[in-house]
């Protein structure tokens, strides 16, 4: 497959509802390099930091229908289809992939959905990756743009397919997808692998093992990792940012804080990782219980090998059966 053109960069409109005060855009100012370093961490793609000829010369491609859509922000996003041509299924798995690499470099994910019993798994590419257009992280532009992607996509699927049904599947920052997604009339439940509900334990992590050695010793003369990294988390992921071309919505810094109302009854199985390095476990624990508040039927699976960690084809037939058999 060809490697994919320059993404192109879309500016998105964005407001400050969050009255900062000007010692906090003092702080911001301080933080700036940092914050450049931990959109670079959490979103490479976005950044600019994926290396597609190596990921080409490194891991098999699954090659896809490839195509592209407009939201009404006016970004562009990129999705690939892939079809089971054997079943007679009216059920779609959407897929949200992680940070590392795009859809079309996840050819054991993609294959074992693949072999469970549904109509098609379709990928979105996140926002900067591969064919979606890449945007400005400050300001809440990010996040504003990621979640009219999701929105498009899945308005996308359920006008393309209108006698379908959709399963949400979403790898470490793909759990915004599918949490911020799951009330969807059409959507009857998600798989989360290795979920991530905030970006401060990655940034932390950027902090302990990539920040030079005297800023480190410099942090921990002021205050610890974990509260410095919350701080730069803000500064880089603001929350109550919103776009006058998406109402309704605000930011909330990447941060999943609560479910939205009408997912009563949805099933939801978790693939967390026993070892993972970037997601403490407490993190899962809290994110089960926000689900099943919110009225989500909740299984949790515990796999292992860090937060590289994948389900096996098993794994994924039985969290796909569990969920069709609640409809």
């Amino acid at each position: 497959m060809e490697l994919p053109q320059t993404t192109q960069v879309t500016e998105v409109e964005t407001c400050d509802n969050s009255h900062t005060s000007s010692s906090a855009h003092a702080l911001h100012r301080l933080l700036l390099p940092l914050t450049h370093l931990s959109h670079r961490s959490f979103f490479p793609g976005n950044a600019g930091h994926i290396n597609y000829d190596r990921l080409c010369r490194g891991r098999d491609e699954l090659p896809p229908k490839t195509d592209k859509i407009t939201t009404q922000i006016g970004t562009v996003v990129g999705f690939h289809e892939y079809t089971n041509e054997n079943s007679q299924s009216n059920v779609i798995v959407i897929l949200a992939h992680g940070n590392t690499r795009p859809t079309r470099f996840m050819k054991d994910l993609l294959s074992s959905l693949l072999d469970c019993n549904i109509k098609a798994v379709v990928g979105r590419d996140f926002v900067g990756y591969d064919t979606s257009s890449q945007v400005p992280f400050h300001n809440g532009a990010l996040e504003i743009a990621a979640h009219a992607n999701d929105t498009a996509i899945l308005d996308k699927m359920t006008d393309k397919y209108p006698d379908c049904q959709f399963i949400l599947c979403g790898r470490s920052v793909g759990t915004f997808f599918w949490a911020g997604q799951l009330q969807h009339p059409k959507v009857i439940g998600a798989i989360g692998i290795v979920p991530l509900t905030s970006p401060v334990a990655v940034i932390q992590n950027m902090l302990e093992t990539s920040t030079p050695a005297l800023l480190r010793h410099s942090i921990l003369r002021m205050t610890d990792f974990s509260g410095f990294a919350h701080a730069v988390a803000a500064a880089t992921f603001p929350s109550n940012y919103t776009s006058p071309k998406l109402p309704g919505f605000a930011t909330k810094g990447f941060e999943i804080e609560g479910i939205d109302p009408g997912v009563q009854g949805k099933q939801v199985v978790l693939f967390p990782s026993q070892d993972d390095e970037l997601i403490p476990k407490g993190n899962v624990e809290d994110l089960r219980c926000r689900l099943e508040k919110a009225g989500c039927k909740v299984e949790l699976q515990w796999t292992k090998g860090g937060h590289r960690a994948l389900p096996s084809p098993f794994q994924l037939r039985e969290a796909v059966d569990l969920i069709l058999r609640k409809e």
